[in-house]
Order: C-alpha cells, then sequence, then structure tokens
C-alpha cells in the first residue's frame, strides 16, 4: 500500500513509440515488456523480410521483441503492426537516437549491454532475408545470434527506457578511453549507460485511492519537467 521510488540500470533516450497501436496501455498511449529480445540494426530498416526471421524466432522462444534501427521503412511499420494488431504478438520498434557516428556509437554500447553484436554494413551482416526457397526455421535459428536481452522497456510517445545488466568491464573500458583522449561524447555515453531508471511505484489501499494519488504523482513530475524546461 505504500508508494515508493526504486532504481534500475538502465539509461533512457528522447524517441518515442512510431505509432499509437504499438501501447500496451492505449489510455496513456504507453508500452511496457519485461524481459524481452532485442536487435539491434546500424542501418535503416527498409523490407519486411529483413525482420521476419527474428519475429519468427521471438515468437518461437514466447519473449517480446524490441527492433531498434536508424529509421523503419512503411512496409516494415505495417508488418509489425499487424503482427501487433491482429495477432497479439509483443512487438515494438525503437528508432536510435542522434546522428552519424555519435549514433552508431551509442547502438554498440547498448550491444555491450545487453549481450549481441550489432548488425551493419560495415561489420559485414547486414544480410538481407528474402523468403523465397529459405528453410524458415533455419534461418530463424541463425538469426538468435543477434537478438539481445533486456530486463524491461519502456515507451511513450516522446521516450523509452531500457533496463539491462551493467557491463561493468565495458563501462571501465569506455572510462579510460576517456581519460586518453579527453573525448566528451564518450563521458556522455558512460553517463547515458549508467544512469539509470527512477519509477515511482504508487501504492493504496483500494483502486480509486491508488488512482487518486497516480494523478498527483503525475501532476508533480509533470509539473518538474515543466520547470526544469523553463
Amino acid at each position: 500500500v505504500k508508494s515508493y521510488i526504486s532504481n534500475e540500470e538502465g539509461l533512457k533516450i528522447e524517441t518515442g513509440l512510431i505509432h499509437d497501436y504499438f501501447a500496451t496501455d492505449q489510455e496513456k498511449i504507453s508500452a511496457t515488456y519485461r524481459n524481452a529480445a532485442i536487435v539491434l540494426i546500424d542501418a535503416e530498416l527498409e523490407k519486411a523480410n529483413d525482420i521476419f526471421y527474428f519475429v519468427h524466432k521471438a515468437k518461437e522462444l514466447e519473449v517480446p521483441l524490441v527492433v531498434m534501427a536508424h529509421d523503419f521503412g512503411q512496409e516494415v511499420i505495417n508488418m509489425f503492426l499487424i503482427e501487433k494488431v491482429k495477432n497479439g504478438t509483443p512487438l515494438l520498434l525503437v528508432k536510435a537516437p542522434l546522428y552519424g557516428e555519435n549514433r552508431s556509437a551509442l547502438i554498440n554500447d547498448i550491444s555491450k549491454m545487453t549481450g549481441q553484436p550489432v548488425i551493419s554494413e560495415r561489420s559485414g551482416n547486414l544480410v538481407r532475408l528474402g523468403l523465397k526457397g529459405s528453410d524458415v526455421k533455419k534461418r530463424a535459428d541463425a538469426s538468435q545470434q543477434f537478438m539481445g536481452s533486456i530486463n524491461k522497456i519502456q515507451m511513450n510517445k516522446v521516450s523509452t527506457s531500457i533496463q539491462y545488466d551493467i557491463n561493468q568491464e565495458y563501462i571501465d573500458e569506455l572510462k579510460l578511453a576517456y581519460k586518453e583522449t579527453k573525448d566528451e561524447f564518450i563521458n556522455e555515453r558512460v553517463a547515458m549507460l549508467t544512469g539509470g531508471v527512477a519509477t515511482i511505484n504508487v501504492g493504496g489501499y483500494s483502486m480509486t485511492e491508488v488512482v487518486e494519488r497516480l494523478d498527483r504523482v503525475e501532476d508533480a513530475v509533470n509539473a518538474t519537467k515543466a520547470s526544469l524546461v523553463s
């Protein structure tokens, strides 16, 4: 019945839901998944065939699937919407923040936290996965090597928080790189990766009381955000 604040390892980025239908809470237009698989693509994802096998494997494993890329073609968005709305498949598309080399660096940072290689032209594994003549199960099984794991993801219309287990060895490597280069963006990346995500847990003796407290908390949070901006 008590309300409290909990802090989890992870990062928060300024990128929101691509479409309202991806929301798991239609009232708040937000989505939340736990213990999800994540695929990181350092490129634009334009064709549905390129991601089909990851969806197939996630459904087989019975885990939510999160895909982060530079951007998504309408064909990919439509396929994910059909899977989400008609089939009830837990899916999210996340546009990677930042631009150019900074965006690539952050995608790589996230991969070090979530435990899988990045799919990119640079690494040579950006393979176009056509369906014709393909063994679906074999290709789906092969795609699993590019699926990392996250503890929780929360998205709304303007931001995304991703919670994972910190890879301290990689964080130490970044800190050493900053000492040697004094590259301020490296320092910013360390702060983003280790800053954590705070969650306000609202309790009460009845649902009515919980809703009332939640409204007050949301008002207070919004007022605080507004004061920080101004």
